[in-house]
């Protein structure tokens, strides 16, 4: 048993299945189920979405972890999700604004700051993208990783055997193609005027609640940079 699991280590196993379900809007049901086998670190990523109207309180946040925050600008995430949503290989063809809510997840933030008295540790992609070097090591010294060059760089293309990202065409395409991380400039984007108006009012809903997470984001050291 490791201590650094959190409520994984209550079991008293080594391997342990750890099941979360977790209900937004009384409709979504998420269940994130976790091997673990002799594992030091547990690395899980989900969006505050799915905990809309349940972020009022911690009961719905798994206890014993700490709980870091990736964030992107609206007018580049929304204009993303909605391309990926209307893709024509997909059978999704309606983009909900309530996933592409800023929202849940400033509300999020606000309720691990206010329970937990001391900020989290939050990264804006633009920054990680420009510097990712200065930025995952300040990441690691925050969260109490060892810093490894390797978390700069991976193999192109998918994992065999441990991805379903095949299912969903055009949500992962420049990931796959990837083998580390790109300047903001290399990255082309869909340009705002040039989307639906609804899809405009959305990302202008959001920019204040990004704009607000945006003064808390983890900065470089001047030694890292």
């Amino acid at each position: 048993t490791n201590k650094s699991l959190g409520p994984l280590s209550e079991r008293g196993k080594i391997t342990v299945k750890y099941r979360l379900r977790f209900l937004a809007s009384g409709a979504y049901s998420l269940k994130c189920i976790f091997h673990i086998t002799g594992a030091e670190l547990v690395f899980g990523k989900e969006m505050a979405v799915y905990l809309v109207d349940r972020l009022q309180s911690l009961d719905y946040i798994p206890r014993g972890y700490q709980h870091t925050f990736l964030i992107r600008s609206p007018a580049k995430s929304v204009p993303s999700l909605y391309n990926c949503l209307t893709d024509e290989r997909n059978a999704t063809k309606e983009f909900d604004t309530l996933e592409a809510s800023y929202k849940p997840l400033h509300q999020l933030f606000h309720l691990i700051l206010e329970e937990s008295g001391s900020v989290p540790v939050l990264i804006d992609a633009d920054d990680l993208l420009q510097n990712p070097d200065a930025i995952i090591r300040q990441y690691c010294r925050r969260t109490g990783l060892t810093f490894h060059k390797e978390m700069l760089e991976w193999d192109s293309g998918a994992v065999p055997d441990k991805t379903h990202w095949h299912r969903w065409p055009g949500w992962y395409d420049t990931l796959l193609k990837s083998s580390g991380f790109k300047k903001q400039e290399e990255i082309g984007h869909t340009m705002v005027k040039e989307l639906p108006q609804d899809i405009q009012k959305c990302i202008e809903t959001n920019m204040p609640y990004y704009e607000h997470l945006l003064k808390f984001r983890l900065m470089p050291e001047v030694n890292d940079v």
